[in-house]
């Protein structure tokens, strides 16, 4: 008998008799096209099914007690609504399967505990076993690889540029197209010796926004209000420090209502500091009786109606705030700063990363009905408004969705994710001019830099002769909210500006891009991404490319003069 490791947990840590077995071979399908016109079809390639997995369980408990639990820890270990785990059989345990329970018999595992034995099958989406990452280090020229699997694999490049160059290119001279060409991917540009040529991409401004320093404070008006208050700096960016005031009069009153809200909320939730305190002190009792569990009913039923007290105080505060507001014109307050590149640009790249959402309370509740908006000016040398990107919040209301929006020449494009909006929002916004093209993007970012909700409108085009067709000269950023209005989290956390040739643009030299020493280089191999320090670059990658696999047994991965690094991947097995 042999057990199985899943989730992180054996299956001898529930004392089961298990018989675990090879998996089932998947079955494999030949995928062949038909030509029109000619006898039978062309085969294309073989690929596999799904892999199933049968594990044969024997079930014994000593009373009805302890079948109770042993039943409920493995129907909790072996959920198939958990997704897919990691499943390491005991006969081979340097491989694993990314593997789930067959939804289909998730029904079984009580039947199986009753009658005392009986199989399950786990289904593996992807058939392949795999094992331990390598991580293996390359140089620039001929490297040799060994894939020890009994299938190809597939590998991620993190390399690093050593001298400035135009031009990188990595490929395995083992992997062979039917052309009986080699397969490798080929970035930048290739240029003829002696050749004189012109960065298209440059790189004028690069802030990580954990100084003010090269940042002026603005002042005067801004798109329906006016800056007030003081930007500052935190860990996690530049944020509001101090909003300051617009109009104290109708401040004074707006903050009056937010005072008498907050009063009165905070008096709710001291009593349900005590409700809670007095659950708990139930709940620690070893035997509670039958009075002790009718009053925690009680004090649950209390709590729940102040939440909903709680609730309707908010919208009270809101509508109070909203007939304030009404009795004057809108109102935006908030700091503003801005900064200028030496000579202006006409075609650019801005790309500013923020994070946008409601305040937490300090019950780690969240402040219902916060209003606040985070933008991007561009002005020409004068300080005229060319065009603005925002992003946020800017009516409060619970169905209202964090949303964006492009103005130019005073037309307003409108962006927005649906169904949910960009709610919690922590991603960024670009904003691209191709000569007379503008283009922006609005995209949602996981930890490590994954764009995903992502919207983009382009091309707009500026009105002939008008502000919208003028050079940028300074770049203002502003975060800002209603006078009055509950506060919002706001955070400018990196700015990067590009100078670049534009597509219908032609300068004396042809335009190239242009690697610079320590630039960090990712490439994979399976999906096709290619990242350039950490912004995605696939755009640099040449039509003559193609991206390789690791074939089995010895490969040979030829780096170009000018790069090092790692070459990582998993070894699989069928």
């Amino acid at each position: 008998m042999a057990g199985f490791l899943y989730r992180n947990m054996h299956s001898d840590s529930l004392g089961l008799a298990v018989k675990t077995n090879p998996p089932i071979l998947p079955k494999h399908e030949n995928v062949m096209v038909k030509v029109p016109d000619s006898h039978g079809a062309k085969w294309l390639r073989a690929q596999y099914d799904v892999a199933m997995i049968p594990v044969e369980i024997g079930f014994a408990t000593k009373d009805i007690r302890s079948y109770s639990e042993k039943l409920r820890v493995l129907s909790n270990w072996l959920d198939p609504t958990e997704g897919l785990g990691t499943y390491v059989a005991d006969h081979e345990p340097d491989k694993y399967y990314e593997a789930v329970l067959d939804d289909s018999e998730f029904d079984r595992i009580e039947y199986i505990a009753r009658m005392g034995k009986g199989t399950l099958t786990f289904i593996c989406p992807d058939p392949y076993a795999y094992k331990e990452e390598k991580n293996l280090d390359i140089d620039e020229g001929l490297n040799t690889v060994y894939n020890g699997g009994s299938a190809d694999a597939y590998p991620t490049l993190k390399l690093t540029v050593t001298k400035d160059d135009t031009l990188i290119s990595v490929k395995n001279m083992m992997d062979i197209n039917n052309r009986g060409d080699t397969r490798g991917v080929y970035m930048g540009t290739e240029t003829q010796e002696g050749e004189e040529t012109r960065d298209r991409k440059v790189l004028l401004m690069h802030d990580t926004m954990e100084s003010t320093a090269g940042w002026i404070e603005s002042s005067g008006a801004l798109d329906n209000g006016h800056v007030t208050g003081k930007m500052g700096v935190m860990d996690d960016g530049f944020y509001v420090e101090d909003w300051g005031t617009e109009d104290q009069s109708r401040f004074d009153n707006l903050k009056a209502i937010n005072d008498d809200i907050d009063r009165q909320r905070e008096e709710f939730m001291r009593r349900v500091r005590t409700i809670k305190s007095d659950i708990k002190r139930i709940d620690d009792k070893k035997n509670p009786d039958q009075q002790d569990k009718q009053r925690r009913k009680e004090l649950m039923a209390e709590k729940s109606s102040i939440y909903k007290d709680i609730g309707k105080l908010e919208e009270q505060r809101r509508k109070r705030i909203s007939e304030e507001v009404g009795k004057g014109p809108a109102v935006w307050i908030g700091p503003a700063l801005e900064r200028s590149v030496v000579d202006p640009v006409h075609s650019f790249i801005a790309r500013f990363n923020i994070a946008n959402r409601n305040e937490f309370n300090f019950d780690g509740s969240k402040v219902p009905g916060g209003v606040g908006i985070m933008e991007v000016y561009f002005r020409d040398e004068h300080g005229n408004k060319i065009c603005k990107v925002s992003f946020g919040d800017s009516n409060g209301s619970r169905e209202t969705k964090n949303s964006a929006s492009f103005v130019i020449d005073d037309e307003r494009h409108s962006m927005i994710w649906e169904p949910s909006g960009w709610n919690d929002f922590h991603g960024v916004m670009e904003v691209v001019r191709d000569t007379a093209m503008w283009f922006v993007k609005v995209a949602s970012t996981t930890a490590d830099g994954r764009e995903y909700k992502i919207r983009e409108i382009g091309p707009i085009y500026a009105e002939p002769g008008g502000v919208g067709e003028n050079d940028v000269k300074t770049v203002q950023i502003a975060i800002r909210k209603y006078i009055g209005s509950q506060r919002i989290y706001a955070r400018f956390q990196e700015m990067k500006f590009w100078d670049f040739i534009g597509t219908y643009e032609y300068p004396d030299f042809r335009p190239v891009h242009r690697f610079d020493a320590g630039d960090e280089i990712l490439i994979n191999m399976k999906n096709g991404r290619v990242e350039v320090n950490g912004e995605k670059r696939t755009d640099l990658v040449l039509a003559s490319s193609e991206f390789f696999k690791l074939v089995k047994g010895e490969n040979t991965i030829k780096l170009s003069d000018n790069l090092i690094g790692d070459i990582i991947f998993k070894e699989r097995f069928t």
